[in-house]
């Protein structure tokens, strides 16, 4: 799995509407809060090509805090889900709230319902 970006935006690499983000790292701390660094390419080819060729964007992070809230919390998911899924979901919508149009790198549609 994996996330686009359908939005035109300006990368340290040059302009993409195929921004391509894969998780490099999961943390989770002590405080029950999750770190995840992520890499962004151009597209997934510049991904495949050379996983070394990451670039920049102002205003995307290289690490996400997710914390343990809401019903039902970031640890209660990862009990039930795959952790990579929780974790992708969760950039997913802290990207979507910043105001970026993101997909499944594999599926297309919108993150896996919390009910």
């Amino acid at each position: 799995m994996a996330l686009v970006i359908k939005d035109e935006i300006a990368t340290s690499g040059g302009v993409t509407s195929k921004a391509f983000i894969n998780i490099q790292k999961i943390v989770i701390n002590t405080d029950q809060s999750i770190q995840v660094s992520i890499n962004l390419y151009l597209d997934q080819d510049a991904s495949i090509a050379n996983p070394a060729s990451t670039v920049i964007v102002n205003g995307i992070p290289k690490r996400f805090g997710i914390s343990n809230i809401g019903s039902p919390s970031t640890l209660d998911l990862i009990q039930t889900d795959p952790i990579y899924d929780v974790c992708y979901d969760e950039i997913k919508l802290i990207l979507t709230e910043k105001g970026y149009s993101v997909v499944d790198a594999d599926a297309g549609d919108g993150p896996r319902s919390r009910s």
